[in-house]
């Protein structure tokens, strides 16, 4: 479908947003006028609800990220809709904010659907039968973890959608309309997007249920990144694409599975692992409050999936249970290899987990 935007909507500059630089640097992302309001028209476009009344949105993503000012403050307040603005994410405070406000939409990161999920006791205190939907972005979220919220929020749509900051903040979000719900998928393309599934040695374009990097194009897409040719010429091609670096792969109803990140496969013994796979797979264990999952430098394996766990206060769970666990979902080559318990695991304020820390830390110890 195309989106069609006003004449009088120019490319000039409207802002400069920098990535979370969660795996390496940061890098800043020139955004136009035209590029923003097309990307506040595509997250509005599948949003019915509009039509039943003020819908009030609840934001404990930060301003300055593109979650947080696009589908916030730019796509929510052209349609009329108000927007609940917290410093920052606490449970019973946001709990307290949806039920004093009437909240109808969290919009968020998938950390705060998995603090939901595993504090149900605390959910029940407060009324939150105002919800209309929860949509998380900004990372995976496993197709159990969506169930499971699903139970505790009945009477919401759980849903999911993909972006970048490079795109605007948004690339896909799960179809309402088309009853494309708690799929695992991050849903269908937005209007205006066209994307194309790569091979990553070939360079190219694979049919459906294939593996490789998802490219993308649309009004959407950024200019370029601030003072850095190399990594714009890195990043979109001369025909418009900007290749993601997200491995992915659609289905045959056009819905888009992103897996994860190219630069974050662990490589061991030839094979790929994705750690949003196994972290989706260790956050659904009982006693297990958050995950990460990062390389371990091995002489003979090369490379071997470590995960750093948190665990419930007063948990006793064991490395070696947590290695059981995940052995008995996956193919032997994904098993966990290496466990360490941590008090937190390190996030930027997207909620994306920082890896490069994990990473040094790993290196640390070696």
């Amino acid at each position: 479908m195309p989106l069609c935007l006003p004449p009088f909507v120019n490319p000039i500059v409207a802002a400069i947003l920098y990535s979370s630089g969660t795996t390496g640097l940061s890098k800043g992302v020139v955004l136009t006028h035209r590029s923003i309001i097309a990307t506040a028209l595509m997250v509005t476009s599948d949003q019915e609800f509009y039509k039943e009344g003020r819908s009030v949105f609840l934001c404990v993503v930060p301003l300055f990220h593109i979650m947080g000012l696009i589908t916030f403050t730019y796509a929510q307040l052209q349609r009329g809709n108000a927007s609940v603005v917290m410093a920052r994410f606490e449970l019973e405070k946001s709990l307290d904010a949806i039920q004093r406000y009437k909240v109808t939409h969290l919009y968020t990161a998938p950390p705060v659907v998995v603090a939901l999920v595993k504090q149900p006791a605390v959910v029940r205190r407060y009324d939150v039968s105002s919800l209309q939907e929860i949509g998380t972005g900004a990372a995976p979220l496993s197709k159990d973890t969506m169930d499971e919220c699903s139970k505790i929020f009945p009477q919401a749509k759980i849903l999911q959608g993909y972006g970048m900051t490079e795109t605007g903040g948004i690339i896909s979000i799960e179809n309402t309309r088309a009853g494309f719900l708690n799929s695992g998928s991050s849903g269908v393309l937005c209007p205006g997007m066209e994307s194309k599934i790569i091979h990553i040695e070939t360079l190219k374009p694979l049919p459906p249920k294939q593996l490789g990097e998802i490219w993308v194009r649309g009004p959407n897409l950024m200019k370029e990144y601030f003072h850095n040719k190399e990594a714009t010429e890195q990043t979109i091609d001369k025909q418009g694409w900007l290749h993601t670096g997200d491995l992915g792969y659609f289905d045959e109803q056009g819905r888009i599975y992103v897996v994860d990140r190219l630069k974050e496969l662990i490589k061991y013994k030839g094979y790929q692992v994705a750690p949003a796979e196994l972290e989706g797979l260790l956050v659904s264990h009982p006693e297990i409050m958050d995950a990460a999952v990062v390389p371990y430098i091995d002489d003979e394996e090369g490379e071997i999936p470590m995960a750093y766990v948190v665990i419930k206060a007063g948990s006793s769970l064991s490395g070696e249970e947590v290695q059981s666990f995940i052995a008995k979902q996956v193919a032997p080559f994904k098993r966990i290899r290496k466990v360490a318990f941590i008090e937190v695991i390190p996030k930027a304020a997207s909620g994306k987990i920082l890896r490069r820390e994990l990473r040094q830390k790993v290196l640390s110890k070696l």
